[in-house]
């Protein structure tokens, strides 16, 4: 893990500023996904063998959908949202949004 993230924050460009990527940085997870899936892989342990360009493209595509549901989830404060409203209160509004993401 440790030489993934060293070398996304070198292909990014070190500088005095920036040493290590952050955690809303996609391609760090991105990275990391694929040089676990690649060393499973060369230790043949993994289930199924994929090119690295799969890899990334099935990495990239799980991992930019979790972002975009834990936003949605966020922004109706599903989760890490308003701790005073009530169980039915969030549910109702995520119903709502989900409905609305649906029909548009």
């Amino acid at each position: 893990m440790a030489k993934t993230i060293a070398k996304t924050a070198k292909a990014k460009g070190l500088s005095e500023n920036y040493i290590v990527p952050t955690m809303i940085e996609t391609g760090v997870f991105i990275n990391e996904a694929v040089d676990v899936s690649m060393k499973a892989i060369e230790q043949e342990i993994a289930r199924c063998i994929l090119t690295a360009d799969k890899l990334r493209a099935e990495a990239a595509s799980k991992i930019l959908h979790a972002q975009a549901e834990t936003k949605v989830l966020t922004d109706v404060s599903a989760i890490f949202g308003d701790q005073r409203a009530s169980q039915n209160e969030q549910q109702d509004r995520l119903s709502s949004h989900a409905l609305n993401r649906f029909l548009c």
